[in-house]
């Protein structure tokens, strides 16, 4: 909740099957990079300018690109207006916002990824035009660098329009993972029938293994190994790439 200029956090944990509310007015982002480093997920919905200061976005970048740290951005555009701090992270360069009902449509990349297909029902599944019409997304102008479209939505009223709806970017050693739509709970408030039934749940849950799967590192674990190849002949050469988390050697 804002009042002013004051915020208050609330923050749920959970922790060894059991899990903890807690109402602080004390702020709960990480204070120390080593704290923030012990994190493999970082979410947010909108309202990021109340948390991040120029110090805390530093922190972010190295959460990412040093530790190997996934970032999702939930709910389309994190912010109100610009936070151009921000504009080295984030996959997509927001435009203005687009106010008209569209569908989901699963990219060639997105199923390469294995997101589609694999975790989630595949590019051509039935699924995706069972599902509610969303509405609420924003125009991107610009795709950055590294950044992948595993979604694209249309617009089905008025002038067709195709935006960018998921996009992936690798940051250094961690991966930035932008939803640009908001109002999926209509998702979960009205689901359609067989296949599409408990959609918005499954979705959640496997959009969040996918981005943890995706970093170099696996939950917990302090280094990473990365083959050149997988299958090699018996006399066969082989590079090994190891990775550490931090900035150490």
């Amino acid at each position: 909740a804002i009042t002013g200029v004051d915020l208050v956090e609330w923050q749920l944990r959970v922790a060894g099957g059991e899990q903890e509310t807690v109402d602080n007015e004390k702020s709960l982002f990480p204070e120390t990079m080593e704290e923030l480093g012990t994190y493999d997920i970082v979410i947010f919905g909108r309202g990021m300018e109340y948390y991040l200061d120029d110090e805390r976005i530093g922190m972010l970048k190295r959460f990412l690109a040093d530790y190997g740290g996934g970032l999702l951005l939930s709910r389309g555009k994190p912010y109100e207006k610009t936070m151009p701090r921000l504009a080295g992270i984030e996959p997509v360069e927001w435009g203005d916002p687009i106010d008209a009902e569209y569908r989901w449509k699963p990219t060639y990349e997105g199923a390469k990824s294995g997101l589609f297909g694999d975790m989630l029902p595949g590019r051509e599944s039935a699924v995706w035009d069972k599902l509610p019409l969303l509405r609420k997304a924003w125009r991107c102008p610009k795709t950055r660098s590294f950044a992948e479209v595993f979604v694209k939505g249309k617009t089905e009223t008025g002038l067709t329009v195709e935006f960018p709806v998921l996009i992936s970017r690798k940051y250094g050693k961690g991966v930035v993972l932008a939803l640009n739509t908001d109002g999926l709970w209509k998702w979960d408030f009205f689901p359609a029938e067989g296949a599409a039934e408990d959609f918005y749940r499954e979705f959640w849950v496997q959009l969040i293994h996918w981005l943890v799967r995706y970093s170099d590192f696996r939950p917990g674990s302090e280094y990473a190994l990365r083959l050149s190849r997988t299958v090699t002949p018996v006399d066969g050469s082989v590079l090994a790439f190891v990775a550490s988390r931090g900035a150490g050697a």
